[in-house]
C-alpha cells in the first residue's frame, strides 16, 4: 500500500487514523506503519477494509 496515497485518500475523506481503526478493526499501530511505509504490503482483506472506510478503491491506495 502506498504510504502517501493512503494518507492522501484518508485526508480527503476527513477521517483520522483512530476513526479508520475503529471502523476497520485494524490495529492503530498497523495503520500508522502503513502510512509511514514501515509495512510494504498489506493483506488484501485489510486493504479492502481501509479502502471502504475512506471511500476509495483499493487501486487508489496502491497506485503510485
Amino acid at each position: 500500500m502506498s504510504k502517501s496515497r493512503m494518507r492522501e485518500m484518508r485526508d480527503r475523506c476527513g477521517k483520522s487514523l483512530m476513526r479508520v481503526h475503529r471502523e476497520t478493526g485494524i490495529p492503530y499501530v498497523t495503520l500508522q506503519r502503513w502510512e509511514s511505509g514501515g509495512i510494504a504490503k498489506a493483506p488484501l482483506g485489510r486493504a479492502l477494509a481501509v479502502a471502504k472506510a475512506i471511500g476509495c478503491d483499493v487501486a487508489d491506495l496502491i497506485s503510485e
